[in-house]
């Protein structure tokens, strides 16, 4: 097939899960690519393709089709791999090995491959580092979201762009009536100034116990208002919404406001951005929970039970709730209280901080750019 046939613009990624991070992602991707190539041009690896192809105006294909993926291959012109955590050996080196085999099909195939704004790791076995490093070693361009990232790149003895997470650079939608209306059905009779909407976001983990969400419910109950109600934030329903609710169900059965938020009618991850630009302060596990909120003017207290999120809140000098055996209630507590007590402080903290942030993920379009122009 000649050169001027090879017109695909290929996606591997997490996509098709109903993880809000990975689909926020490639919404921004998907916006960025259509302004440089046409949309039937683009196909999504996807564990969903119709959802895929329906929410993000694209074609897309079985992810673990590998036949498939050889067809493709043959007709395109790059395939992207990323953004997000994709070569890490948290579980298994089975992530590692399966987005390297995706890269080493598009370069056997002839197409340009690259790493789209990645954070690499956690890489604990020698096998997932030695995949990882061969298959950013096969990459035309390689762009990391954060200076760990890239200092590892650089330690294999290649060259990494540091950008941003893309999902800095995503513009926020409007939220469908119903939604809104949930919104301000809660905060109706009341001062907006004296209204508290805290989001929680939580994510099922080994880390996070029994005993830790008592310590959370506690301090939560003692460091809000009164008038506050809890906005619980499930970003995959398929993993988050049971532990949510079940929090949902003791928070109220303390006499306390809370508002659970059904994931199924936000189709775009853009319309959260607006639905967090409403929120007054965000208490989270999940990394792209705290990137929304911070991209949106919202302070925060994080959950550190991933090395992503701690590198996260040390950046934008946030607070967090550690996850250890010693966590106590009256820890947490202070620790919440004294977050929203300095919530202008901490704004005017990370928001220089953000605006960079969102700068540099403009730069992640920049390199699409170049590369699809050689």
């Amino acid at each position: 097939m000649s050169e001027k046939q090879r017109n695909l613009v290929i996606v591997s990624g997490y996509y098709g899960f109903g993880n809000l991070g990975d689909e926020a992602i490639l919404e921004q991707l998907v916006s960025e690519l259509k302004c440089l190539v046409l949309p039937d041009h683009i196909v999504v690896l996807s564990a969903n393709p119709a959802a895929t192809e329906k929410a993000f105006g694209v074609k897309a294909a079985p992810r673990a089709d590998l036949c498939r993926l050889l067809q493709l291959c043959a007709q395109a012109q790059l395939l992207i791999s990323g953004g997000g955590g994709l070569f890490q050996d948290s579980r298994s080196v089975g992530s590692a090995l399966f987005y390297s085999c995706h890269i080493a099909a598009a370069r056997l195939a002839g197409a340009q491959a690259m790493i789209y704004a990645q954070g690499l790791g956690p890489l604990q076995s020698d096998l997932a580092l030695w995949v990882s490093r061969c298959a950013l070693s096969l990459c035309d361009v390689i762009s990391v979201r954060d200076t760990r990232s890239a200092q590892l790149v650089s330690s294999w003895g290649l060259t990494a762009e540091l950008t941003a997470d893309p999902v800095w650079a995503l513009q926020p939608s409007p939220l469908p009536i119903a939604y809104q209306r949930e919104l301000d059905k809660v905060v109706s009779g009341r001062e907006r100034s004296a209204a508290r909407l805290v989001g929680l976001s939580l994510r099922p983990s080994v880390d996070l116990t029994d005993a830790h969400l008592t310590h959370l419910l506690q301090a939560l109950q003692i460091a809000l208002p009164q008038d506050a109600v809890l906005v619980l934030l499930p970003l995959q329903k398929e993993k988050d919404y049971e532990l949510l609710d079940r929090f949902y169900q003791s928070w109220v059965g303390l006499g306390r406001q809370g508002l659970l938020i059904d994931p199924a009618g936000l189709i775009l991850p853009s319309q959260w951005l607006s639905l967090f630009s409403q929120l007054d302060f965000v208490v989270s596990m999940r990394l792209h929970a705290l990137i929304m909120a911070l991209h949106s003017g919202v302070p925060v207290v994080g959950i550190s039970y991933d090395p992503k999120v701690s590198s996260l809140l040390a950046e934008f000098e946030q607070p967090a709730l550690n996850l250890t055996k010693e966590t106590s209630g009256p820890a947490w507590s202070s620790t919440i209280k004294e977050a929203m007590d300095r919530r202008a402080q901490l704004v005017a903290t990370f928001a220089a901080k953000a605006e960079a942030a969102k700068n540099m993920a403009c730069q992640n379009f920049s390199l699409i750019s170049r590369i699809l122009q050689r």
